[in-house]
């Protein structure tokens, strides 16, 4: 297995509850996104109550809110 190339780093502040969007412009297998989110998580030392939501293909996503 192949994780994607790493082009763009960023200093980021994320607070317990926040979810990380991670995305690429790569097709990534289930299997790759696990991995992916695994890796980060512990490679950046996030706390379990950060959530890693991979995106691939160029998907995203937003919240609107409503009224």
């Amino acid at each position: 297995m192949t994780l994607p190339e790493i082009t763009e780093v960023q200093r980021l502040t994320v607070k317990p509850g926040d979810v990380l969007i991670v995305r690429t412009a790569e097709t990534l297998s289930p299997e790759t996104a696990a991995a992916l989110r695994k890796h980060l998580h512990a490679w950046l030392g996030l706390p379990d109550s950060v959530r890693l939501l991979v995106l691939d293909r160029g998907v995203s996503l937003e919240v609107v809110e409503g009224p």
